[in-house]
């Protein structure tokens, strides 16, 4: 994602799925991002990308929780920055037999809906089509929790 240089005007269809956009430490590196996959993409080319909803997450969220299974404790602890819109999550997995412990981080940078169609804007798409899901559902701010943007990368610049 971070070097596609390689692969410039190369490209029918990218694909970003599965909320693997936003884990960058800046709003600047997650847009070179973008701009990296508009690069790659074939005049008329396509990208196809899928985040989480950060309206969505906001109503349904929870500082912390836990689950467990026959094995395993599972801990999670997320902190929501509003001024940057980055979630930070720690999961903490605990083994029962074991007593063994093992903490792991991430970060996320949230984005609405409004905010993501401005950003691939920004990048120079055009004709961008907003999903709620992957079966092509209707978008909606707070049930759509995933959901799905189709760009188009114009034929002629």
């Amino acid at each position: 994602m971070k070097n596609l240089s390689d692969y410039e005007n190369e490209a029918d269809l990218v694909t970003n799925l599965f909320s693997s956009f936003g884990y960058f430490h800046t709003d600047e590196e997650n847009f070179q991002i973008l701009k990296n996959f508009y690069d790659s993409l074939k005049p008329g080319g396509h990208l196809a990308l899928s985040t989480v909803n950060r309206e969505w997450l906001l109503s349904v969220y929870s500082n912390n929780d836990w689950t467990e299974n026959d094995s395993k404790y599972i801990l999670n602890k997320r902190e929501y920055d509003s001024e940057t819109s980055y979630n930070k999550s720690w999961m903490t997995v605990i083994d029962k037999e074991t007593k063994e412990e093992k903490t792991y981080f991430h970060q996320i940078r949230l984005y609405s809906k409004v905010e993501m169609v401005q950003l691939l804007e920004v990048a120079g798409f055009i004709d961008i089509k907003v999903f709620g899901d992957e079966t092509g559902n209707a978008f909606n701010e707070l049930s759509s929790s995933h959901p799905i943007y189709i760009a188009t990368k114009p034929q002629t610049l």
